[in-house]
């Protein structure tokens, strides 16, 4: 059996078929991930991929069964040849879209007037003579 390179290629004078796809092979990727004090396996990648080999018709009108297979394969990621990974912290403020307030308009806040100097003044003289 030989991965698949090319199409299938039927000969009839030889009755053969060249580079039949017969197999699909999965392949799994499994790491150990998590806590160093308890680890859990998981999934961390897959493929699947095609093999095809070249069948010869036994004759013209017959039937003739074909196998056709498939596999699956579990590969362990060993720890030593990864390197440790901590994901970036999530970020402390809350984003939220900019209509969030869309009835009310928030950014035309009215602004508190000064208070006059003769105002500051008259308060502070009222104070300390009540004070007094």
């Amino acid at each position: 059996m030989e991965e698949q390179t090319s199409a299938p290629v039927l000969d009839e004078a030889s009755r053969s078929c060249n580079y039949m796809t017969t197999t699909l092979n999965y392949e799994f990727l499994v790491a150990r991930v998590g806590a160093t004090g308890s680890p859990q396996a998981k999934i961390v990648g897959a493929r699947a991929y095609y093999g095809s080999e070249n069948i010869v018709f036994a004759s013209e009108l017959g039937t003739q069964g074909i196998l056709l297979t498939t596999t699956v394969s579990f590969v362990s990621l060993d720890s030593a040849n990864t390197d440790a990974y901590s994901p970036p912290p999530p970020p402390i403020l809350l984003s939220v879209p900019y209509d969030v307030f869309y009835p009310f308009d928030v950014s035309g806040a009215r602004e508190r007037p000064e208070p006059s100097i003769v105002v500051v003044a008259a308060t502070v003289v009222l104070s300390v003579i009540a004070w007094m």
